[in-house]
């Protein structure tokens, strides 16, 4: 069982309730350690001495852990197991004698908050997955943003082109009907030209004709 709270935690996760179920089971199973080994024991098989009163009592603080647990949102499957592992303490416990070397070794507590430990390690790194793939599909979204802005861009552009190719072929057509006109005005002016000077040849070819009526 690890001293430190994990870190990460989800947000419904209280904290002091995780301190106090680590408190209980520490006290009931590892609150002592034996004169000259590494080995600890609880208040747990010392209640045990107690014929069936003090298992009962053992069982009513492991009870405590396994609360906590389920309002700290542990599956049902899983406050199955920890009430499994405190009933076997319990029955098995009340057997004199045999029941107090059991209660030494089974370790149903330490066992319990280590469950609890995990199913909150599991949901800290099921947030941070579901976290992630949030912040991938907002990656995504905004690339596919930025990409149609430039296809709009683009687009734009080309339209822009073509426009000015159009207006271009305009102003050229207009152009080509100023000259056509010009050509047509200078045509018309050079005929009205010819008529007016063969007009005086006319006249005098007129005035011979009268001079020799007046001869005869």
């Amino acid at each position: 069982m690890t001293e430190e709270i994990p870190e990460g935690l989800p947000e419904a996760v209280d904290e002091a309730a995780l301190r106090r179920a680590r408190a209980v089971a520490t006290l009931l199973d590892e609150s002592v350690e034996i004169p000259g080994t590494n080995y600890k024991v609880g208040l747990d098989p010392i209640l045990s001495v107690l014929p069936v009163s003090g298992d009962l009592v053992g069982g009513a603080l492991s009870m405590y852990i396994v609360a906590e647990a389920a309002r700290l949102g542990v599956p049902y499957t899983t406050i199955v197991r920890m009430l499994a592992t405190v009933g076997v303490d319990v029955v098995i416990g009340s057997v004199p004698v045999v029941g107090t070397a059991f209660d030494a070794v089974w370790k149903a507590n330490k066992w319990n908050v280590e469950l609890l430990e995990r199913h909150l390690e599991e949901a800290r790194e099921r947030a941070e997955r579901e976290g992630r793939t949030i912040e991938v599909a907002e990656i995504d979204e905004l690339e596919s943003e930025v990409e149609g802005i430039e296809d709009a861009v683009e687009d734009e552009g080309v339209d822009e082109t073509e426009q000015a190719e159009r207006l271009e072929e305009v102003e050229a057509a207009e152009g080509m009907e100023e000259t056509e006109t010009r050509e047509d005005l200078s045509e018309s002016g050079d005929s009205e030209a010819t008529d007016d000077s063969e007009m005086p040849g006319d006249s005098d070819a007129a005035d011979s004709d009268d001079d020799a009526s007046d001869s005869t």
